[in-house]
């Protein structure tokens, strides 16, 4: 099982990163895609990362696909961070009553939608200010740790 989800993330995700370099991507430019498609891809709002990535993908003119990769890998990790997120944001906006489990918010997302948007609404944008907070340390982070790696798998014909 370890070896085919090693393999999983050579062929799907390892592989493309390094196919984007022979293709004349810079190591900058890959850097910034897989920077801010983790970052993006981790914000506490369910759903809107495939846009959010597109639109920074046209703002800062970087690669499309690659951004997207990264936003789709990092899914799980999303929803891994969704809960803490939100227990962080209800520590700037206290709310009283408030159950921080991933079966009830989505039971409650099932049943009504709206009641579940009126009673996490607080805590959630207290999750986005800190997300807002802490992004462009992740991005800083994330792309000065990587973009040397990526350096060195830029094939010698296309280094200067």
């Amino acid at each position: 099982m370890k070896d085919q989800i090693i393999l999983y993330i050579h062929n799907k995700l390892l592989k493309p990163l390094v196919n984007f370099l022979k293709e004349g991507l810079s190591p900058e430019k890959l850097a910034l895609s897989v920077a801010l498609g983790i970052t993006i891809g981790i914000i506490p709002v369910l759903g809107i990362t495939t846009i959010m990535c597109a639109l920074v993908a046209v703002i800062f003119r970087i690669n499309m696909p690659a951004i997207q990769l990264i936003n789709y890998f990092v899914y799980p990790l999303q929803l891994i961070l969704f809960i803490p997120f939100l227990k962080m944001g209800a520590f700037i906006f206290p709310f009283e009553g408030l159950v921080f489990s991933l079966s009830f918010i989505s039971g409650l997302l099932q049943q009504d939608f709206w009641l579940a948007a009126q009673l996490f609404w607080k805590a959630n944008l207290g999750a986005m200010i800190i997300w807002f907070g802490i992004s462009p340390f992740l991005v800083a982070i994330i792309y000065y740790s990587i973009f040397p790696v990526f350096k060195k798998f830029v094939p010698d014909r296309l280094k200067n």
